[in-house]
């Protein structure tokens, strides 16, 4: 296997332990807002927005090289 694979599935794994052990409702205050969610909801957000922004950055990246 692909070491990015190998990689990849382990973190994936840990975030899928991540999520399902911090399922409880918190406050979470966002500028002037307070908002009550459950913390899974809060880390797929995290999680998608690093993968969009990396995804971005790669793609800026490779056409530049081109």
């Amino acid at each position: 296997m692909n070491r990015k694979v190998i990689v990849l599935i382990i973190l994936a794994i840990i975030f899928v332990i991540l999520i399902v052990q911090n399922s409880i409702p918190i406050e979470v205050e966002i500028f002037f807002w307070t908002i009550y969610m459950s913390q899974i909801i809060i880390f797929l957000v995290i999680f998608l927005l690093g993968f969009l922004s990396g995804y971005i950055v790669s793609k800026l990246e490779r056409r530049k090289r081109e």
